[in-house]
């Protein structure tokens, strides 16, 4: 709970965060040979330059393709975002009820001053990216 103990301070887990961002740019790799041997199906890829169109762990950029793909979501679906703490994002529904959330590399939190509104952000998060709900933080 928040420290005025009248919020729940909610976490979600995405997995496969970096996976769930588009590759920003034109990037190429090349699929060693050792997977033509374990996968024979494969054999044709290894050594052909391969377009990434999703960014993956180890990439320099993937936290930044992750964040762009978050924050971009987050600004389409209403939310303002913070011209100081730019991990800090925010959202005003119709009823007056608010979210809030603080977003770090592949990790969010968030808390809401309406269950409705909380259920609703929830279900339009996971109608978008692949993500477990963990509850209370």
């Amino acid at each position: 709970r928040s420290i005025n103990s009248r919020f729940e301070v909610r976490q979600p887990n995405f997995i496969g965060a970096y996976l769930q961002s588009k590759a920003r740019g034109r990037i190429f790799v090349r699929m060693p040979a050792v997977y033509g041997d374990l996968w024979p199906e494969f054999k044709a890829y290894c050594g052909v330059p391969l377009r990434l169109f999703k960014s993956m762990y180890g990439m320099t950029q993937s936290g930044k393709n992750w964040y762009l793909e978050l924050h971009e979501y987050l600004i389409s679906a209403g939310f303002q975002q913070s011209q100081v703490i730019k991990c800090y994002y925010w959202k005003t529904f119709p009823d007056g009820s608010v979210v809030k959330l603080l977003d770090y590399v592949d990790d969010m939190l968030y808390f809401g001053t309406s269950t409705d509104s909380l259920k609703q952000f929830e279900a339009e998060l996971k109608s978008r990216f692949d993500l477990d709900l963990m509850g209370q933080a």
